[in-house]
């Protein structure tokens, strides 16, 4: 009998440490709302601003330019729609205005497509897909 009861021991903090995470994570309250879905992607423009700008080269020319959006407004126009086999991960759409060179004033019409899941460990909505990386 006494193999069994460092065994027992095990089962029980393996038991009272999964309901302890289950009791922390909150559930996500809906869909993500339209000013959360915009910082998101306001926060991603920045890193590649940050970054100095997204290099590219069209291929037809060979003329390369390096791109700086800044958005001027954004809307989500439809619902979010939920992720199959993914629990609280969202598939969302913004319609924007958007410049991609440094100093334009002209801004066009641009749709993103947005994956957010809810982290219920720290109560919050982040970018992409739960357990990816970027």
């Amino acid at each position: 009998m006494k193999p069994l009861r460092p065994l027992l021991l095990l089962v029980v903090l393996v038991g009272v440490t999964t309901f302890a995470a289950a009791q922390a994570s909150k559930p996500a309250p809906g869909e993500p709302p339209e000013d959360v879905l915009i910082a998101l992607q306001t926060a991603e423009y920045e890193q590649i601003n940050k970054a100095g700008g997204m290099p590219v080269t069209v291929t037809a020319s060979g003329r390369s330019a390096v791109l700086k959006p800044k958005i001027w407004s954004a809307k989500k126009d439809a619902p979010c729609r939920a992720v199959p086999r993914h629990a609280d991960t969202f598939e969302c759409s913004l319609n924007m205005m958007v410049t991609l060179r440094e100093g334009d004033n002209k801004p066009g019409k641009h749709a993103e497509r947005l994956y957010v899941h809810w982290d219920g460990t720290k109560g919050e909505w982040k970018r992409g897909m739960p357990g990816r990386k970027k």
